[in-house]
């Protein structure tokens, strides 16, 4: 899941991702969400995994995330860099 606004850096073509896994383990900084038809399983959005990625490696947009769940993992984000 991107998280970044696009193009945050005019000197290079990359983007802040958080990965979605189907490994939940309960951990504070993952992120339930309702399973959407296009997943096989249940997943959770895995904040503690961002990573910077080029964007020639983002293929497309699936979906667009739920708005609640986006403000959760705007607030882990914020907990995990003490902002």
């Amino acid at each position: 899941m991107v998280v970044s606004v696009a193009k945050p850096d005019r000197h290079r073509n990359m983007s802040v991702v958080v990965p979605m896994t189907t490994e939940i383990r309960g951990g504070e900084c993952e992120i339930r969400f309702s399973k959407p038809a296009w997943l096989r399983q249940e997943s959770v959005v895995n904040v503690l995994g961002i990573a910077g990625v080029d964007n020639a490696k983002i293929e497309r947009r699936i979906s667009a995330f739920p708005a609640d769940k986006m403000s959760e993992v705007e607030f882990v984000l914020k907990r995990l860099f003490g902002l």
